[in-house]
């Protein structure tokens, strides 16, 4: 009897701040707002223990639904990769520059705008052809992966210039022809 009192009052409860929220939209945005905020590191907190505590169970529930759902899984990953193409290509061209720990970073914006300045043409041979990203000094030889050490190049000139700095590329090139 005192449950299904309870229960009642809690779905009165409900009821009346349902209506509550109709009437007064903006109030309760601002206030849901305000309680999030001022309960955020509490709310990040819980989610990270409990995580921690139900980390096989979270591990095979997932495990089935990608297993239940791979087809769905791997159309939404294409569809994301095609979408963001550059910035993967981006990732994985500065990830071997990171594990050489010579220091420097740049955007993508960066060589989207050095591409621009070149007239998307390569800076050794000045043929337009797809670009790649080349250390004017190499990362091998301590240069770092600053939007100043790069240059683009296109892949058969990026080949031969190899370990050499620019200025030996182009020395070597002037021999040649």
């Amino acid at each position: 009897m005192m449950q299904q009192t309870t229960q009642a009052l809690r779905a009165a409860r409900a009821a009346y701040m349902r209506v509550w929220r109709e009437r007064n939209i903006e109030k309760a945005r601002a206030l849901g707002r305000a309680s999030y905020i001022a309960n955020k590191s509490k709310a990040v907190a819980r989610m990270a223990q409990y995580r921690r505590d139900h980390r096989d169970e979270l591990r095979a529930k997932n495990s089935a639904y990608h297993v239940a759902n791979r087809e769905k899984h791997n159309e939404r990953t294409r569809a994301y990769y095609a979408a963001h193409h550059d910035q993967f290509l981006h990732y994985a061209r500065t990830k071997r520059a990171r594990k050489a720990g010579n220091g420097g970073a740049h955007t993508l914006n960066e060589w989207r705008a050095k591409c621009s300045a070149f007239d998307e043409r390569c800076a050794y041979c000045g043929v337009a052809r797809k670009l790649t990203r080349d250390h004017d000094v190499p990362l091998s030889r301590g240069g770092t992966d600053d939007i100043a050490n790069i240059l683009p190049a296109c892949m058969p000139c990026n080949r031969k210039k190899h370990t050499q700095t620019a200025a030996e590329f182009r020395c070597m090139l002037g021999t040649n022809e």
